[in-house]
């Protein structure tokens, strides 16, 4: 992130002791740094972030309970959508596929053109299915925060949420209210990550 932050003339949100971290095998440092949130950067979404994203839509919040973007035109929760509409998952993938194509054909001599499968609620592709996406947030129980506060989790721990679920059997929950976490050292071909900026 702080790498693509730099590469597009905008200030990194992630430091450690003040200085800005440059090297991701570090993983010690990578585990203890901060993130500056008003930094125009890109990052990982906290949870609530990646939540809200992936729950908002024209008319309120989608339930927990269905994938993201199985939604009407009115933003109303519509489970007469299959999930395979809005989601690369174990039914209908066996690998990871370019960002925004859930919903649109696939084969394997045609490939699906990024951007031309179905938007959940705040036109965002894939938030469910694909790639379980990590998000900055540590494991832990949900912490309340107060109101104008940034939720953002415990200040430390050993694994880091991911959210969304994906085409594996071994992260098959989508629904947008689903929770994975893993140590964010472990690499595997279903996990992946979203970037996010704060823009003022």
């Amino acid at each position: 992130c702080n790498a693509f932050s730099e590469i597009h003339g905008l200030t990194p949100c992630y430091t450690l002791n003040g200085s800005v971290l440059k090297d991701a095998s570090d993983t010690i440092s990578l585990d203890l740094c901060s993130c500056d949130f008003n930094a125009d950067g890109y990052r990982l979404p906290t949870e609530a972030e990646w939540e809200y994203a992936a729950r908002k839509t024209i008319s309120g919040m989608q339930s927990g309970l269905t994938a993201s973007g199985q939604v009407d035109k009115y933003g109303k929760e519509d489970t007469s959508i299959p999930e395979e509409e809005v989601s690369w998952s174990a039914s209908n993938a066996h690998g990871s596929h370019k960002v925004g194509t859930a919903g649109s054909p696939f084969t394997e001599d045609a490939p699906p053109v990024a951007g031309s499968g179905n938007p959940n609620g705040m036109g965002l592709f894939d938030m469910s299915g694909n790639v379980c996406e990590f998000v900055w947030d540590w494991s832990g129980r949900y912490i309340e925060s107060e109101p104008g506060e940034r939720a953002s989790g415990p200040e430390a721990g050993s694994e880091r949420v991911s959210r969304g679920g994906s085409w594996s059997e071994y992260t098959p929950f989508i629904y947008a209210g689903d929770r994975y976490s893993y140590d964010p050292n472990e690499c595997y071909n279903y996990l992946g990550f979203r970037f996010v900026r704060t823009v003022k």
